[in-house]
C-alpha cells in the first residue's frame, strides 16, 4: 500500500509539470508570433516566414521594389583598386656576366632570341646556354667573355674581364685571371666561381684615385711654368739637349740636384748632368752615370718609340764585378714637388731611381 500511494503522487506531479510545460510553450509561441511584423509592414517579406501567403498588396510591392541593392554602411564601402602597375619590362635580358658595354647590347639580343652566334660566324647554337659555361666553343672565344675557358686562343676577340660588367665598365683584368684564386679586381668580381673570398676595397681605391688625379693636377699647373722656361733654356743653357715633351725635363734639371741619404749611402741625382753616390762610412765617392738619353720602347708594329718617362743615365765608373761602367734608369712620377723616392741596384752596378716632378705630370692642355 504505500509503495502505491508513492506510485500515484509521483504520477500526479509527472501530470501537472508537463501541463505547466505545455502552457508555457503556447505562451512563448503566441509571444513570437506578436512580435512578428504584419503583412503591410515595411520590412522584408522574406522575414515573415516561409508560409507566408503574399496579399495583392505585397505582389505591387515586391513588383515595383527596386532592383538596387541596398546601400552598404559607409564604413564597409571602399574606394575601388585601381590595378598594380605593370612593370615595364627591359629591352633586353641581364646582362652577360664579364663582357664589356660594347658587347652588351648583342648578348642581350642573342639571349632574347635564346640561340647564341660566334663573333666570327663560324659556329651557330640552338641555345644561349653555352655562354659561359666554362667550355670554349668558339674559335674567337666570343662565347667566353666571364671565364678563362677561351684565355689562351691567340685569336680571341675578348681579351679582357669587365670588372664592373653589371654597369658596363671598366676596370678590365685579362681573361686568364678569373677564377684563379687572386682578387684582381676591386671588389673580386674575377673570382666568382672560386673559394677566394675578397674584401671590397672599390671605395679604398677610388679615393686614392681621386687624391692621385687631385696631385696630378696641382703637378700640372705647376708644370705649365715649365714650359715657358724651357722654351730659353733650350736654346741657351741645354742647347741641343732632348728636354721630353715640351723640353720640361730642362726646368726641372734647372730646379736643382736631388738628394737621397739612406743610412749607408747618400745619392744626389743632377738631371742630364750626374748621378752620384757616396758611401758615409768611407766618404768613397762613384759616379753611377752621366748625361741622359730617353728609353726606348718596343711597340708590336715593330718600331721603337720614345719613353719619356725613363731617363738612361750611363757611362758611370767602372764596375769591374759586371766588366762594365755603371749606369742608371730614372723613373718618373707626376708630383707638384719634387724629389728623389729612391734609389737601388737591381743588377750589378746597374740602378734604378724613382723620381717625383711637375715635369711628369700631363699637360693642361
Amino acid at each position: 500500500r504505500h509503495h502505491g500511494s508513492m506510485n500515484r503522487r509521483f504520477a500526479r506531479l509527472v501530470l501537472i509539470g508537463g501541463s505547466s510545460f505545455v502552457v508555457l510553450a503556447w505562451i512563448v509561441v503566441l509571444s513570437l508570433y506578436a512580435a512578428v511584423p504584419q503583412i503591410n509592414s515595411n520590412r522584408p517579406t522574406a522575414l515573415r516566414g516561409a508560409n507566408h501567403r503574399l496579399t495583392a498588396a505585397d505582389r505591387a510591392g515586391v513588383e515595383t521594389a527596386p532592383q538596387t541593392p541596398a546601400a552598404l554602411p559607409a564604413a564597409l564601402v571602399t574606394a575601388p583598386v585601381a590595378p598594380a602597375p605593370v612593370a615595364a619590362l627591359p629591352p633586353f635580358p641581364s646582362k652577360t656576366r664579364g663582357a664589356a658595354a660594347e658587347f652588351q647590347q648583342h648578348y642581350a639580343q642573342l639571349s632574347a632570341e635564346g640561340r647564341f652566334e660566334c663573333f666570327d660566324h663560324s659556329k651557330s647554337f640552338e641555345t644561349f646556354a653555352v655562354v659561359n659555361d666554362d667550355y670554349c666553343d668558339c674559335e674567337d672565344g666570343s662565347d667566353e667573355p666571364g671565364t678563362a675557358a677561351c684565355a689562351g686562343l691567340p685569336s680571341s676577340s675578348l681579351k679582357e674581364f669587365s670588372c664592373n660588367w653589371e654597369k658596363g665598365e671598366g676596370p678590365f683584368v685579362h681573361l686568364s685571371t678569373v677564377n684563379d684564386g687572386l682578387c684582381d679586381c676591386c671588389a673580386g668580381q674575377d673570382e666568382w666561381g672560386s673559394d677566394t673570398q675578397c674584401p671590397d676595397r672599390c671605395d679604398e681605391l677610388a679615393a686614392a684615385a681621386a687624391k692621385s688625379a687631385s696631385q696630378a693636377m696641382e703637378g700640372s699647373k705647376v708644370r705649365q711654368g715649365y714650359v715657358s722656361r724651357a722654351l730659353h733654356l733650350q736654346s741657351s743653357r741645354f742647347k741641343d739637349r732632348d728636354g721630353g715633351p715640351d723640353g720640361v725635363f730642362l726646368a726641372a734639371a734647372e730646379d736643382g740636384c736631388l738628394k737621397l741619404n739612406d743610412v749607408d749611402f747618400e745619392f744626389e741625382v743632377c738631371l742630364f748632368d750626374r748621378v752620384t753616390q757616396r758611401d758615409l762610412k768611407s766618404g768613397r765617392k762613384f759616379k753611377l752615370g752621366q748625361g741622359g738619353e730617353w728609353a726606348t720602347s718596343l711597340w708590336e708594329n715593330g718600331q721603337h718609340r720614345t719613353d719619356d718617362t725613363k731617363l738612361i743615365m750611363n757611362h758611370g765608373d767602372f764596375c769591374a764585378p759586371a766588366h762594365k761602367s755603371r749606369e742608371v734608369e730614372i723613373d718618373f712620377e707626376c708630383s707638384a714637388t719634387p724629389a728623389l723616392i729612391s734609389v737601388q741596384e737591381t743588377q750589378v752596378c746597374s740602378y734604378t731611381a724613382r723620381m717625383r716632378t711637375p715635369a711628369a705630370c700631363p699637360s693642361l692642355s
